[in-house]
């Protein structure tokens, strides 16, 4: 498909589907910018989407236009579900790696209620596609890598959801996965975005107040190991 048949086509499907849902009385608009990701934002009272530049004239695949319905669906999602007030004071307020962190369980939560409404019949399809083609994008992430947190509890949310997720599960290889498993079966609990703000909050707090136990006791065991070889 050509990269200008893509972009009609998502447009005119993302219109069409958000003005048929009800669940919104702001306008949408759309804008193709040079991240490699969606995203959505407010301006003047109407919702933006984002979506990643497509070359009018350049052949994709087939594939490609239905993640970027997926793309499109996630971020009405937010329009419909995700709630102005919570979302902001984290956003303005708190550090990138929390908002990272909510953003990762909310982005499960959302896609959920999409689900679950049976509104787009095809829609757990369409994000299956999208995070299968992000895993084959980038790769996923290391277990233990605190930083990418945010990534892993969107993939292995996703997973509870039901997705058929191709690349396999590492939840239960990662050191802090008592504390993931917790804030990932919280967060399932999550009526609204500011469930997912509390939720996310407090496993912020036990993921670094259990890292720094464990790289004190790495670094103490290291310390250890080189003390008894030279005293061997």
């Amino acid at each position: 498909m050509l990269g200008k048949d893509i972009k009609y086509g998502v447009k005119k499907w993302l219109y069409t589907t958000h003005n048929r849902s009800g669940r919104s009385k702001e306008r949408v608009r759309v804008v193709w910018w040079e991240n490699d990701t969606a995203a959505v934002a407010r301006s003047e009272g109407n919702r933006v989407i984002y979506f990643p530049k497509l070359v009018d004239d350049q052949d994709y695949s087939a594939n490609l236009f239905d993640c970027y319905l997926g793309y499109a669906l996630h971020e009405l999602g937010h329009v419909w579900y995700t709630d102005n007030e919570p979302w902001d004071w984290v956003y303005f307020n708190q550090t990138r790696r929390l908002y990272q962190l909510v953003n990762g369980l909310e982005d499960v939560r959302i896609e959920k209620k999409i689900i679950d409404s049976g509104l787009i019949p095809n829609s757990k399809y369409l994000f299956e596609r999208i995070i299968n083609y992000k895993l084959w994008d980038k790769g996923y992430v290391k277990p233990n890598a605190l930083h990418q947190m945010p990534f892993l509890v969107a993939v292995e949310g996703r997973r509870l959801n039901g997705y058929q997720i191709k690349a396999p599960s590492i939840l239960d290889r990662a050191l802090l996965r008592r504390e993931i498993w917790w804030g990932l079966k919280e967060a399932r609990k999550a009526e609204n975005t500011e469930d997912i703000v509390r939720t996310a909050t407090e496993l912020q707090r036990r993921l670094e107040e259990l890292d720094y136990g464990y790289v004190v006791t790495n670094c103490w065991n290291q310390i250890n190991t080189i003390l008894f070889q030279r005293e061997s």
